[in-house]
């Protein structure tokens, strides 16, 4: 009952003050519903810059204050453009033409797309809670563990500036470390609202992103960008059956700020289109407020954008040199506005640029790999989906004929090719190309899969048209409402059957998410033991490669190595890790331990995948300078002797 309470607040919270907002500016549809949590989040991007700079704790609030503030601007500007413009009324874009079909068959079109939504979401949810086991359950891997101590140190601390976040990263980087926090203000916010855990908030939007935003953002975008109805109902229905996206993006690591900003992207870049094409003050400012909540939550997806908002232009172009003329300065005023929202996120990103720039994942696959995996919906350790996979190059063939949306093909293949070249090659040149996304293949490959959603639903409504075309014929359903329904309602059972074929296989592939030996019953114990007796001031000392580096958001006390990242060489973490044993001996390491005030040290049997103990913990049974306090299965905590 709390972990639903915890998903219903959490929806609440992401999505209604971004709703109010984008409808003061006039927009509707599935867009505006699409857009609204980047609104919210970019509302909250914004509210956190403003409580930082004023010295305000973040909480309700700064939030509701900016909120209000810019809920009141845009309604009132809204009013005033409406008075100077009086035409000026909701923006629908051209390419869909009025549907001229019988009111039966409205009324079941009117409806298709909040049924695929209900299906979606039913397969997401038996996906994700059977995957988690439990809405409580601790997330096991990598990213998912500074996700969560992120929110714990924002919710425990109220700073919400993105520069304190090296505290929960690496200390020693101090001013020079940033990282983009609207995702966990809003946490934060949802953990003051419930009280519960940091891995039941963090399960919480989960839940949330799987059943609710990736349907919804599969409807805005391809409704924003005028596709028929039923290619639309078909492709959110069948959204949510896909591995890529979203499931092994939290098995790859807990990915949470990645994959919200990935599905709302596409709604925020449909928005843009409709300001490209129409115009209208309002518009721009809903396109600006979507397109910057993506960027604060995850900046690299910003990218996605471009080559939209381009194809937007260039399809203006080819009508009259005025419409091209018009295109262009509209995308000038919206990356112009987007930009002033962004600057204080991107002067902090310029200070990360050397970091994230020298991570360089090493290619594992070869060309022909990497080619094979892409063509059947394969990645990092997922299996090919061949029924899927089928409907979608089935659906790319029908989408290449469709001259006002065959740019969203030349999407795909960009970033199909930056995924196989990031795959199967270490070549010094590709790494500036990919380094907004840290030189990761697999971030590739999941912008690809939302192209093959679409794919993937143009070829079952194609095959809904030809279904309802031959029951037309038979004869005995001879009004052609009646045969389009009965077509419709037979290709709705042939997606609920391919999709429910990938239930298990999804669920197998987010298990591991949650279901690892990285952090244990037993790991959760030694993390209360030290709650209850290591006192403030006194550092925990631990392994980065283990489940104690969870310590600080599972029990609130701070750990000396708070990340599972590297650590500078010569530094003091660095040092520690390397010889802490040698305390004995090595009067360096002494000064560093007593300097930083180390009290204990906690190691635990719970590697990360592929990870080994550091070196200067495997030791300290045999060092008298340590006292074991603590001890069961897969724990030891050691007091250090003075």
């Amino acid at each position: 009952m709390a972990a639903m309470m915890t998903v219903c607040v959490a929806a609440a919270i992401l999505w209604l003050p971004g709703l109010a907002v984008i409808s003061f500016l006039g927009q509707r549809g599935w867009v505006a519903a699409a857009c609204a949590p980047a609104v919210t989040l970019s509302m909250t991007g914004l509210a956190g810059l403003a409580a930082t700079a004023t010295g305000m704790r973040w909480g309700f609030e700064p939030f509701l204050l900016l909120v209000g503030l810019v809920g009141a601007l845009c309604l009132a500007g809204r009013r005033s453009w409406r008075r100077r413009v009086p035409q000026a009324g909701r923006h629908a874009l051209p390419d869909r033409e009025p549907d001229a079909s019988p009111p039966g068959l409205l009324r079941v079109r009117r409806w298709s797309i909040p049924l695929g939504i209900g299906i979606a979401g039913t397969i997401a949810a038996v996906t994700t809670l059977g995957g988690m086991g439990n809405p409580h359950s601790v997330p096991q891997l990598w990213d998912a563990i500074f996700h969560g101590n992120a929110i714990r140190f924002i919710s425990e601390t109220g700073d919400a500036n993105p520069v304190s976040l090296a505290q929960i990263g690496d200390p020693a980087q101090g001013s020079s470390f940033y990282y983009p926090n609207a995702f966990h203000l809003m946490g934060a916010l949802v953990q003051h609202a419930t009280g519960q855990s940091i891995p039941t908030v963090l399960n919480a939007f989960v839940v949330v992103v799987a059943v609710v935003i990736v349907p919804v953002s599969v409807a805005g975008f391809l409704s924003g960008v005028g596709a028929p109805v039923g290619w639309t109902a078909a492709s959110v229905a069948v959204s949510t059956a896909f591995t890529n996206m979203p499931y092994a993006l939290w098995k790859y690591g807990g990915l949470y700020p990645y994959t919200l900003a990935l599905c709302l992207i596409w709604p925020a870049a449909a928005l843009a289109i409709r300001w490209i094409t129409n115009g209208g003050a309002p518009t721009l400012a809903a396109a600006a407020l979507s397109l910057h909540g993506t960027f604060v939550t995850q900046p690299s997806v910003i990218l996605i954008a471009v080559p939209c908002l381009v194809f937007a232009v260039v399809r203006l172009g080819k009508r009259t040199p005025a419409t091209a003329g018009a295109g262009l300065f509209r995308a000038a005023v919206l990356a112009a506005v987007s930009a002033a929202l962004a600057l204080p996120t991107l002067i902090g990103l310029l200070r990360m640029l050397p970091t994230v720039s020298a991570y360089d994942w090493p290619a594992k696959e070869t060309l022909v790999r990497s080619l094979g995996k892409l063509a059947v919906l394969g990645g990092e350790g997922t299996r090919p989906q061949w029924v899927l996979a089928a409907f979608s190059w089935a659906g790319i063939v029908l989408l290449w004929r469709d001259r006002e949306r065959r740019w969203l093909l030349w999407i795909g293949l960009m970033f199909g090719i930056l995924y196989v070249l990031t795959a199967s090659s270490d070549a010094r040149w590709l790494k500036p190309i990919t380094a907004p996304w840290w030189n990761d293949a697999f971030r590739f490959v999941v912008i690809v899969t939302f192209v093959a959603i679409a794919a993937a639903g143009l070829a079952f409504a194609a095959a809904q048209s030809a279904l309802s075309r031959l029951c037309a014929r038979w004869g005995r359903l001879a009004r052609h409402d009646r045969a389009t329904i009965t077509a419709a309602a037979c290709i709705e059972v042939a997606l609920v059957t391919v999709a429910s074929v990938y239930l298990g296989p999804n669920q197998a592939r987010l298990k591991p998410a949650y279901h690892g030996t990285t952090v244990t019953p037993e790991t959760e114990d030694a993390m209360r033991w030290l709650a209850a007796h290591a006192k403030p001031g006194e550092e925990v000392m631990n392994d980065n490669s283990d489940g104690t580096v969870w310590t600080y958001g599972l029990s609130g006390v701070r750990t000396f190595i708070p990340y599972f990242g590297s650590y500078t060489a010569g530094s003091d973490r660095q040092l520690l890790l390397s010889a802490m044993d040698e305390i004995d001996t090595n009067p360096q390491v002494k000064e560093t331990a007593e300097r930083n005030n180390i009290r204990y040290v906690f190691v635990s049997d719970g590697l990360l995948p592929g990870r080994k103990r550091a070196s200067g913990l495997d030791a300290l049974d045999q060092s008298p300078a340590f006292a074991a306090v603590f001890g069961n299965r897969s724990c030891r905590i050691y007091r250090m002797r003075r």
